[in-house]
């Protein structure tokens, strides 16, 4: 599921989660991704298959199965199995899903 790309300081919804680049220093440090550019998450649908991956709004998604993530468009081109790891920058901790 995706629906068109998006510039940098778009957005784009793919597996009914809106994100979103990380695009400017303040966001850079409130979200600590300090080296990672970055998806953040915006928002979930509530029943989605992000929401079932444990993905929440204000996740930072740094890489995805083996692809690290530097730009919302790189979600684009993974593939969405269940078995692949998810890995966000959450409250500034790294944590796999």
């Amino acid at each position: 599921e995706k629906e068109g790309a998006a510039a940098d300081s778009g957005r784009v919804d793919i597996l009914s989660m809106t994100v979103k680049n990380i695009g400017n220093e303040d966001e850079v440090s409130v979200y600590a991704t300090a080296g990672h550019n970055c998806a953040l998450v915006m928002t979930v649908e509530t029943g989605s298959e992000a929401q079932k991956r444990g993905i929440l709004p204000s996740d930072v998604i740094v890489c995805w199965g083996n692809a690290e993530i530097d730009r919302m468009d790189d979600l684009e081109e993974c593939r969405f199995a269940d078995d692949l790891p998810i890995t966000v920058l959450r409250k500034q901790q790294k944590t796999v899903l």
